[in-house]
C-alpha cells in the first residue's frame, strides 16, 4: 500500500553491492486499487522474466535469490512458493526480512509492540484490509505463509527479525517452520531494532542498518558463489 520504486531505491543499489549481484527492483500493482493475489503475480512474473533473461540484464544466468522487507518479504516468500508450485522458475536463495507471515494479530509481540515503534498493530490491522479481497484471502497460504501446509522444497533462506516489532514472532515463527520442513534457515533477530529499519540506511549513526546489509551480502555472496 505504501512506498514505490523510489522508496528502495537506495536500499536497491546497497544490496546491489552488498551482494555482488545485479538487483532487480519489481514496480507491482499495490494495494487497495489492486488487491490480492495482483502484486504477488506481478513479483512472480518478473522473477520468470529474470530467469529467462538473466544474460540480456547482464546477470548470471545460474543464479537466483528473490528478497523482500515487511509486506515485501511476504510477496518474495509468495514467489517462492509459486515457483515451487508452479515448477520454476529454479531460486536458490531468499531473504526474508521481517515478513508479514500471517493474516493474525495473536502473538506476543502484537501485543508487546501494538504501539510506539514505527509500526503500530491498527496500521498492520489496515494494511491487511487494504490487500486482501475478503478475509477468506487471509487463509490463502500465499497471502499468509504460515498458513502453509507444507514448506518442504524451499529455497535456502535468510530471516531476519526486529525486537521492537509487531511483526518479530511470525518471522521467528516462520524461520521455525522452515527449518522444521528441511529447508536450510538462518535467523538473524535485531534486539534493538524496529520495523522498516533497512531503509534507513542513510542515517549515519544507524550502524545496525548497515551491519544487516553486510549479513545479507555475506549470505548472498557465499549461496550463489
Amino acid at each position: 500500500m505504501l512506498g514505490d520504486l523510489e522508496t528502495y531505491d537506495a536500499l536497491c543499489r546497497a544490496l546491489s553491492n552488498a551482494t555482488e549481484c545485479v538487483v532487480i527492483s519489481v514496480d507491482y500493482r499495490r494495494a487497495p486499487e489492486h488487491r490480492f493475489p495482483a502484486g504477488l503475480e506481478d513479483c512472480y512474473a518478473a522473477t520468470c522474466w529474470v530467469a529467462n533473461n538473466a544474460e540480456a540484464i547482464d546477470a548470471r544466468p545460474d543464479t537466483l535469490a528473490i528478497a523482500g522487507d515487511s509486506a515485501g518479504g511476504s510477496l518474495a516468500f509468495g514467489v517462492g512458493l509459486l515457483a515451487r508450485d508452479r515448477d520454476g522458475p529454479a531460486i536458490d536463495y531468499q531473504v526474508l526480512a521481517y515478513p508479514a507471515s500471517d493474516y493474525a494479530f495473536d502473538t506476543d509481540s502484537y501485543e508487546e509492540n501494538a504501539q510506539g515503534y514505527f509500526i503500530t498493530r491498527k496500521d498492520m490491522e489496515r494494511f491487511w484490509d487494504g490487500y486482501l479481497q475478503s478475509e477468506l484471502d487471509g487463509e490463502h497460504p500465499y497471502a499468509s505463509p504460515l498458513r502453509t501446509e507444507s514448506l518442504d522444497r524451499l529455497p535456502p533462506t535468510l530471516v531476519l527479525t526486529c525486537g521492537f516489532d509487531p511483526l518479530r514472532d511470525d518471522g521467528t515463527e516462520l524461520a521455525s517452520r522452515l527449518s522444521e520442513a528441511g529447508v536450510s534457515t538462518d535467523h538473524v533477530q535485531y534486539e534493538d531494532m524496529i520495523h522498516g529499519f533497512l531503509i534507513m540506511l542513510s542515517d549515519p549513526e544507524l550502524d545496525r542498518a548497515h551491519e544487516a546489509l553486510e549479513e545479507i551480502g555475506e549470505r548472498v555472496r557465499d549461496e550463489l558463489q
